[in-house]
């Protein structure tokens, strides 16, 4: 019976331990994934995940909107960094 009870516990605390929460909001998945990226001549851009497959950037005053087709944010990120030599995202 003791052993029951001891098995049955550690099931639950198994069980505990790999349940996890996720954000309650789904809408802004992806709202905040924002990179700036500056070239070597200092001329920064800001590129922002828009969560449904686009990306909003903002370069020098000027807000564009540029559909990834496919592509996963992190992908288009290197393709900025690969398209003009010596530029870099953080």
């Amino acid at each position: 019976m003791k052993t029951k009870q001891i098995m049955f516990m550690a099931l639950f605390v198994g069980a505990l331990s790999i349940t996890s929460c996720s954000d309650s909001n789904d809408d802004e998945v992806g709202m905040n994934d924002c990179q700036t990226c500056t070239t070597l001549l200092l001329l920064t851009s800001e590129h922002c995940d828009n969560g449904d497959g686009t990306v909003t950037v903002n370069s020098n005053g000027q807000e564009t909107t540029v559909d990834l087709k496919g592509v996963s944010f992190d992908v288009y990120i290197t393709g900025v960094e690969l398209a003009i030599s010596g530029t870099t995202c953080k």
